[in-house]
């Protein structure tokens, strides 16, 4: 049995003491008050006459008159109830949510259905960028468990990751349900706007979606269909990444494993966040297990990506080689505008730059008939972690391709272990095969001083003696770097007389300073698109200055400022997650507070 509450009209279950909806105490059902009455007056009445008949009349005129004034109020209170909702919610104070809505919150709908659209569409551009990405579409095309037949194009197959990636969001915040949950009704919007059944006329689907609520829920049957369509594929790519408790997005494992594009791959995660707090707020609050699942998505990255040069592989027409990455400047680059553009590292433009005016030289000798002067290409770069090496590397590999010294000028990075194997016979043929694919570019080779630091059992040796012998086989069309710490590569140097008779140019990177370590936090910001607000511009100097007076040989430089900023962000996903509503500039801005302690 239950009653309605006075003030908002809703049943309240017997036994409660306010309504669950409004708060509103609830008074006592007038019809028990008058039970209790009659009982009482009947006891009365025995006590003081003891007369039967005189007792059973009077109880009999209070129990009728009891009766009619609960069905009197009740009447009043059920003809009132329409009209003065909203008068009575003034009278008792500030309506809340609970007032303004019914059950379904479909007077809220157009509110809530606004955020949806405006952070799905975020989305969606972020896919756009995607689907024009040529090395990414190459990946898809690459990949065996998303061969879904002929009848699906390169673009089907990317909105079908995406969708993938929806779902899984949604199973992540505790929402498995579409067809009968607000947060399944958000998720019919992307889902829809991804395939086919959102029509030609985008303006007229998303008005209509804003605005008409079983619109919502129609689009919320098809989007569970779709979820059933795509279902052995969910299977196959859960079956295909780590059983952790942790997010991994379907659409970005592929640029950080196959295409090394973490702009693109930053800009989808951060719409995906966009868009996963919407749906995590559609109940008015975010719950501890929502939040730590929203910070989970913006480690997205991290989880999924695989360190360069470890285990990363190489892409393009050479093939997969284990323990290396392959990478290149596109033909429209320009690398020597890459090397003005660093932040820092005035010594080493210097050097690289006088490399490329004698290389200029030599050539224009050549091609006036005149004798050039024999140059080794191949350098040793040293210095601390996170100095640039590889970076630099990267764009003399573009510089000699432009003027004419290689063919490609691509660069394969690889290290000890993608070189070394374990068994007899095996590091020639494995460093064979790494120098082949490097065949044309250069051969990036960091901490190759570990080489020669096994002892005497070890085949860093035959691998040194192969890559010698291919150096001079392939002189033309093979350049080498080696890089690492100073003391341990002029150690490895000239230690060996093959490796110090072709490497003469020593290229040091300085560690940086102060000011060139906030410059490239500032830069890593403004290319993911946040902004650094005053308290986080004073309050950086003082980290940097603090991280260098306590720096050891460890010490990571730009990959320390990496590593900083991608914990401030996480700390901010980890802040906002607990605001409603969001704002784009909220999104952007990173704050004091978001630097973690060092």
């Amino acid at each position: 049995m239950s009653s309605k509450c006075d003030k908002c009209g809703k049943l309240v279950p017997d036994g409660e003491a306010s309504c669950p909806h409004c708060g509103t105490k609830i008074e006592m059902d007038n019809l028990a008050i008058g039970c209790l009455l009659v009982l009482g007056l009947i006891g009365l009445f025995y006590l003081l006459f003891r007369y039967w008949l005189a007792i059973i009349l009077v109880a009999a005129v209070l129990l009728v008159a009891g009766i009619c004034y609960a069905v009197i109020k009740n009447t009043k209170s059920e003809d009132g109830n329409d009209e003065n909702q909203g008068e009575g919610a003034d009278k008792e104070g500030q309506s809340t949510e609970s007032d303004k809505v019914d059950e379904s919150g479909s007077s809220a709908w157009p509110e809530f259905a606004s955020e949806v659209v405006e952070a799905s569409e975020s989305l969606y551009s972020a896919l756009l960028k995607m689907s024009g990405d040529a090395p990414f579409i190459a990946a898809l095309e690459a990949t065996d468990w998303l061969n879904l037949g002929g009848e699906w194009s390169m673009n089907n197959r990317l909105c079908a990751l995406a969708q993938i990636d929806m779902f899984n969001v949604l199973r992540l915040l505790g929402h498995d349900d579409i067809e009968e949950s607000k947060e399944g009704l958000a998720c019919a919007y992307i889902v829809t706007r991804l395939s086919a059944a959102a029509g030609q006329n985008i303006d007229t689907f998303t008005a209509g979606y804003k605005t008409n609520e079983s619109m919502a829920r129609q689009l919320a049957k098809i989007t569970e269909e779709t979820r059933r369509v795509l279902s052995p594929l969910m299977e196959r790519w859960r079956s295909s990444v780590p059983g952790e408790k942790c997010f991994y997005s379907a659409v970005v494992t592929f640029f950080v494993a196959k295409c090394n594009r973490p702009e693109l791959s930053l800009n989808y995660l951060r719409s995906l966040y966009q868009w996963a707090s919407v749906i995590a707020k559609a109940d008015g609050s975010v719950s501890d297990a929502e939040a730590k699942s929203l910070a989970a998505i913006m480690k997205a990255h991290d989880a999924a990506k695989s360190p360069v040069g470890r285990t990363s592989v190489s892409g393009g027409e050479t093939g997969a080689t284990e323990n290396c990455q392959e990478t290149s400047f596109a033909r429209d680059e320009d690398p020597f505008r890459k090397l003005e553009a660093l932040i820092g590292l005035a010594p080493v433009k210097n050097e690289i730059m006088a490399l490329a005016n004698f290389v200029k030289i030599q050539r224009q000798r050549v091609d006036a008939g005149m004798k050039a002067v024999p140059v080794s290409y191949h350098c040793v770069f040293t210095g601390n972690p996170g100095t640039g090496k590889t970076t630099v590397a990267r764009i003399v590999a573009g510089i000699y391709r432009d003027l004419g010294v290689l063919a490609k000028g691509h660069l394969v990075e690889t290290d000890r272990s993608g070189l070394v194997a374990e068994y007899v016979g095996q590091t020639a043929v494995k460093t064979n095969k790494v120098i082949d694919d490097a065949i044309g570019g250069v051969l990036f080779i960091d901490e190759a001083y570990t080489l020669a630091q096994a002892g005497g059992n070890d085949f860093g040796m035959e691998a040194i003696a192969t890559l010698l012998k291919r150096m001079e086989d392939d002189r033309s069309r093979l350049v080498v770097i080696l890089a690492g710490y100073s003391g341990e590569m002029e150690t490895f140097i000239e230690a060996n007389p093959g490796l110090r008779s072709r490497f003469n140019r020593y290229i040091d990177f300085p560690d940086y300073s102060v000011e060139e370590l906030v410059r490239i936090f500032m830069s890593l910001a403004e290319s993911n698109e946040y902004d650094c607000d005053d308290g986080l511009a004073s309050e950086l100097p003082k980290v940097m200055l603090k991280t260098i007076r306590q720096k050891d040989e460890n010490f990571g430089n730009a990959r320390f400022v990496r590593n900083l900023f991608e914990k401030s962000i996480q700390k901010q996903a980890i802040r906002l997650s607990k605001v409603a509503p969001i704002t784009n500039k909220m999104l952007r801005t990173l704050t004091a507070d978001d630097l973690p302690s060092i």
